[in-house]
């Protein structure tokens, strides 16, 4: 049986960024975003900094008709 994607590589859908040295959070609205405020946080403090990704893929989809 072939198996269909809805596309060819799985959707990045959010980030949860964190600052393990300070209360810094980053904005996971646009996860894209939140990856360069997390990379942007830790260069100019040199603190740890946290940041979860979660992506989507879906299989099989079915019509919406």
């Amino acid at each position: 049986m072939k198996v269909k994607l809805w596309s060819n590589r799985p959707v990045l859908i959010h980030a949860w960024v964190e600052c393990h040295d300070c209360d810094w959070t980053g904005d996971g609205s646009d996860p894209h975003l939140a990856q360069r405020e997390a990379y942007d946080h830790a260069k100019k403090t040199g603190h740890m900094v946290l940041i979860e990704t979660g992506y989507s893929q879906v299989y099989n989809p079915k019509n919406s008709e």
